[in-house]
């Protein structure tokens, strides 16, 4: 009888597992949109596939894009003929119902065998209702691959402290991680960091887990080195392009960083309340080495993108891939009040299953509207620069030069010979930028060289409002 209840209870979770997958579809449907710096590896993808190497500008090599892996995964589809806009969104939203479900498989792995029927959902249901989630899924961008191999390599991790078995699985998915963002490198860092200290305290298994740990860290630091070397020899840079035109450390930095994730806080972590969550979990599992390591990536990597100073694109594209372990460090902290409130009678246990409804809602509607908002921009911005593109592929030449800030679409569409005045991806600003007196430049986005472009002699400046000079590049 119990075993056929267990059954049970496994086809239901199954389909309401299906039916999240649908709420996902429908809510990345719901912001179908093309992000306009997906064209940029749209760019490079058509050179690449057309012969003239990984570039954006035809002769010149500028490591222009954010991520390696993604902009050769959708090479195959542009190389079969397929739309890259219909495929970047397509296999983004396939991403994060694969995230969703390795999520599911996470809270299975580490959850309390007794728990209630559903609660292995909650996670998975806050993760499909999440606006910035859907939002990015579908964006055309690398953020969705990103998520999911974040949390495939904490899925490895925990599989191989399952298993007496030893595979090289863990640190080829951290690889794919760093291939596809630079952050990838700080998570394989942290990973090694917490699997040393649990080996150090393990004087029986000592000497085989710091076996383990070597094997793992040179096949992750080999094929990570000879990408550096070929970096090197490539585009002559130990550093992608943007790295030299965005990055930086300061006051300023910092300020952004802080008030980032403060409007994250706001709209999606109940102004900070869910961050104590992971400590009542801690307390409650007896600081259980799979939460405390969680809460290590997740703390390390918070800090990181706040020194950064965030992002300069909306809906939180940065913190998306941990709100997948937020959610379930929200989901765990349910199972045991469920568990406490089921010795205090049943109101109490009705206003634990109440709860998690009321954060789905407030996880949905609260940040809907800006979400929306952004959405709403972002789709406008697509298409003016797209038409705009459209316009000068008609009437340039074979020596047109167009110069502009925003250059995603306009560049896919113009195909002619242009210059980012920004320097993500022209080499001269972002290693060589001007000041002009009282000219300040903000955070990030910061470099610009006006001798330089106008040297170029370009037939159009294209300013990204369309009326007058905006960002500090334009204005300059």
């Amino acid at each position: 009888m119990e075993r056929g209840a267990l059954a049970r209870s496994g086809v239901l979770e199954i389909s309401a597992l299906a039916v999240l997958f649908g709420v996902f579809l429908f809510h990345a449907r719901h912001f179908e949109f093309i992000q306009d710096d997906s064209f940029i590896p749209f760019r490079y993808i058509r050179n690449f596939i057309g012969g003239k190497g990984l570039v954006f500008n035809a002769g010149e090599r500028v490591e222009g894009y954010t991520s390696l892996l993604w902009t050769l995964v959708l090479a195959l589809p542009a190389r079969l003929g397929i739309n890259l806009v219909f495929a970047s969104r397509y296999i983004g939203v396939a991403l994060g119902m694969a995230s969703l479900f390795i999520l599911y498989r996470l809270s299975r792995q580490i959850g309390r065998p007794d728990r209630a029927a559903g609660y292995s959902l909650i996670g998975v249901g806050l993760m499909a209702l999440n606006g910035a989630i859907a939002y990015w899924s579908i964006s055309g961008m690398e953020t969705a691959l990103f998520t999911f191999l974040t949390l495939l390599a904490v899925r490895s991790i925990f599989l191989e402290r399952s298993r007496d078995t030893f595979t090289t699985w863990p640190p080829l998915i951290f690889i794919g991680l760093t291939l596809t963002r630079p952050e990838g490198v700080l998570f394989f860092g942290v990973t090694m960091l917490c699997l040393l200290f649990e080996t150090m305290r393990d004087r029986a298994n000592r000497t085989g887990k710091l076996k383990r740990l070597s094997i793992w860290t040179a096949i992750y630091l080999i094929p990570m080195g000879a990408y550096a070397l070929w970096r090197l020899s490539y585009y002559g840079y130990l550093f992608p392009n943007t790295f030299y035109a965005k990055a930086g450390i300061s006051r300023e930095y910092l300020s952004a960083g802080v008030d980032y994730f403060r409007l994250f806080a706001m709209d999606y972590l109940l102004g900070g309340l869910l961050l104590i969550l992971p400590f009542v979990v801690l307390l409650r599992r007896k600081w259980r080495w799979e939460f405390a390591y969680i809460l290590a990536l997740c703390t390390t990597y918070i800090l990181y993108v706040i020194t950064v100073g965030g992002d300069v694109l909306p809906a939180f594209r940065f913190f998306v891939p941990l709100l997948p372990f937020i959610y379930l460090f929200a989901q765990e902290s349910f199972v045991e009040l469920h568990e406490w409130a089921r010795t205090r009678g049943p109101a109490l246990v009705y206003l634990t299953l109440s709860l998690p409804i009321v954060l789905a809602y407030i996880t949905c509607a609260i940040p809907y509207q800006y979400i929306r908002d952004a959405w709403m921009g972002e789709n406008a911005l697509v298409l003016k620069m797209a038409r705009t593109g459209k316009w000068i592929k008609e009437h340039s030449t074979a020596g047109t030069v167009v110069a502009a800030s925003t250059i995603g679409a306009l560049a896919y569409y113009s195909d002619v010979p242009l210059i980012d005045m920004l320097g993500l991806t022209d080499e001269t600003i972002a290693h060589h930028p001007e000041k002009i007196f009282g000219l300040e430049s903000s955070w990030k986005e910061r470099n610009y060289n006006a001798t330089y472009v106008l040297s170029r002699n370009p037939e159009w400046i294209c300013f990204s409002t369309g009326i007058k000079p905006s960002a500090f590049a334009e204005r300059a």
